[in-house]
């Protein structure tokens, strides 16, 4: 481009290759640019600085970071279109007005080398690599749109000024086969900014690094998975909905779901802790899985679906322990009896604690399990604050019908041993 002298408002088309691999640096400044083929830096050491000048790409635009080299978006420069990829890292410095648009990364972005670094994303990014988050930097939404593709942003440390930020009344959608996970980060709106925005997640966000996600918007929706792994917790400030058969929250580690958790299809399991109040209208609450214990601290109300338990012995099925109160308005019970377990008529398991206490309860008919030929039975004990089910009865299945053709086969027999018999006989008389 321009020399730092000249002034001007010239451009530059590239068709061929810019190639900065000489372990140098090679700048793209005072100029527009068009990429239509590639752009690259390769080579241990090597540098190409896109400095404070908009690149736009064509249909196969792409920009290449080898191995050992970085690619770097500074002065709040911006990229339009096209593909980044390699081996290498594309970097952005601390510029507020760096900017991407429906751009799609294929290799690995880093926002965590500098410190509070920032990028502006408009009208859509697509990472199928990865995209590190760390030191306070962020990615802000400026309106409406979706991260999707088959990668992941990581937010890769302690600070909580990471962020996924969405501003305003925009929403931010987490497209179908995305994850952001991590540490330690905010999706959602930035402690500075107000607004009334939405996260609608299709994907997954996964407190996996033993710190604090945190989602924090005035609407958010889980159609995909939320998970905290052990250790790790996820808080949703203002609560959440989640729909779809494909839908799932995993409580392994804390998940904190503030002004409560409604969940209408889908499925809820986990050995960890929900922290906030607790509607199923739908789907499948498996608490504890494998079998063990669910925390929640707050109340439980099922209004359908289906509260499903592990039960692998006597002594060791799931159980669901609860700070409020439980209030078992309507759906089934379903007893999944594991590794050929069966129980004995009479016996008991207290699966239930509810510490202000359990209403309603579950008919014999709406008590289901993976077995033949049993009932069983719901009751509260302890002053109504623990529920269990118990074994009513037993029905051996009958012993199985022979089936027609075996039958055939048997009358067939017979007939050809009476034939044999007949034959004997008259050659007896004879």
């Amino acid at each position: 481009g321009n020399q730092p002298y000249n002034g001007g408002s010239n451009s530059v088309i590239n068709d061929g290759t810019i190639n900065s691999n000489g372990g140098g640096t090679i700048l793209l400044q005072h100029a527009a640019f068009t990429n239509n083929n590639l752009i690259e830096a390769n080579g241990a050491s090597s540098v190409l600085n896109i400095q404070g000048v908009a690149l736009g790409q064509g249909a196969n635009g792409v920009l290449n970071a080898g191995a050992g080299s970085v690619i770097v978006l500074t002065g709040g420069g911006s990229i339009t279109g096209g593909v980044e990829q390699g081996a290498g890292a594309l970097q952005f410095d601390n510029n507020g007005n760096n900017t991407v648009t429906n751009f799609t990364i294929n290799g690995t972005a880093n926002l965590a080398t500098g410190t509070q670094t920032r990028v502006n994303s408009n009208g859509g990014l697509t990472v199928n690599g990865v995209v590190n988050i760390g030191n306070n930097s962020l990615i802000d939404v400026n309106a409406s749109e979706t991260i999707g593709g088959s990668g992941s942003i990581n937010f890769t440390d302690t600070n909580g000024g990471n962020s996924l930020g969405v501003n305003g009344t925009s929403a931010l959608t987490i497209g179908s086969g995305f994850t952001v996970q991590g540490n330690t980060g905010i999706i959602g709106n930035q402690p500075y900014n107000g607004g009334s925005n939405s996260v609608i997640n299709d994907g997954t966000i996964n407190s996996n690094g033993g710190g604090t996600i945190t989602v924090d918007a005035v609407t958010v929706t889980n159609g995909g998975t939320f998970q905290a792994a052990s250790g790790s917790t996820l808080t949703v400030n203002n609560g959440y909905t989640q729909s779809g058969s494909g839908s799932k929250t995993i409580a392994d580690g804390t998940i904190n779901v503030g002004s409560g958790l409604t969940m209408n299809d889908g499925l809820l399991t986990g050995k960890g802790t929900v922290k906030g109040s607790v509607i199923q209208n739908g789907g499948t609450f498996n608490p504890g899985e494998d079998p063990a214990n669910m925390n929640i601290t707050g109340s439980y109300t099922m209004n359908s679906g289906v509260l499903q338990l592990d039960v692998a012995s006597l002594s060791s099925f799931d159980t669901l322990t609860i700070s409020g109160s439980a209030a078992l308005n309507g759906g089934k019970l379903s007893l999944d009896f594991l590794n050929g377990f069966a129980p004995t008529v009479g016996q008991s398991y207290e699966f239930l604690t509810a510490n202000s206490g359990i209403t309603g309860g579950f008919s014999s008919s709406n008590i289901l399990s993976n077995l033949n030929g049993y009932t069983f039975g719901f009751q509260t004990l302890n002053g109504g604050k623990n529920g269990e089910f118990t074994v009513n009865s037993f029905t051996p299945p009958p012993p199985p019908t022979p089936e027609a053709s075996s039958m055939l086969s048997l009358l067939g027999l017979m007939g050809m041993a009476g034939a044999g018999f007949l034959k004997r006989k008259n050659q007896r008389s004879k």
